[in-house]
């Protein structure tokens, strides 16, 4: 998910990439699992290349902090835990929310109690923040497994709880 996961960012920002080069530069092994800081001094280099540079970007997980990169035009890789139980809450929740009028979705969002998922450390994953709603308390997060996990919303809260705290921008 990390070398996909960085292609996609890296070709946002207008930089050739190839995600299968940079597993294979990452050291990534036959079965998968990229590790954030083998990734990172390959996609630095590739940026370095193009006068951008990774940057690993201490921060919490708040509306105000990820806007403050969102609002610039840098997405968010996110480290996190991808399990069942969050994949099929962000489903829900995205579906939920392109059904729903606006107005009744803000005021439902505005008081309903939002779901606690845990971390699990066995299922690492990567994938983008690309957008937040700030009326709503919710984020919109982008994974490489195809054109249905293109654009997904979760509450904040509900991500907070899967989050590894590994947040990195590609800047200029």
């Amino acid at each position: 998910c990390l070398p996909a996961t960085f292609e996609r960012y890296l070709r946002y920002v207008g930089i050739p990439a190839d995600m299968y080069v940079l597993a294979l530069a990452a050291q990534t092994g036959l079965s998968g699992g990229t590790y954030f800081h083998d990734i990172a001094r390959v996609v630095d280099r590739v940026a370095n290349r193009h006068s951008r540079s990774l940057k690993a970007v201490p921060m919490k997980m708040t509306i105000p902090q990820l806007a403050r990169h969102l609002d610039a035009g840098f997405p968010i890789v996110w480290g996190m835990t991808s399990t069942t139980e969050f994949n099929n809450a962000t489903d829900a929740h995205t579906k939920a929310r392109a059904a729903a009028a606006w107005a009744d979705w803000l005021v439902e969002q505005r008081t309903r109690s939002r779901m606690q998922l845990a971390r699990d450390p066995t299922r690492g994953h990567a994938c983008l923040i690309v957008g937040y709603n700030r009326a709503t308390g919710e984020i919109a997060v982008s994974d490489s497994w195809g054109p249905d996990y293109r654009e997904r919303w979760i509450p904040l809260e509900t991500a907070a709880g899967v989050s590894l705290d590994e947040f990195w921008i590609i800047s200029s």
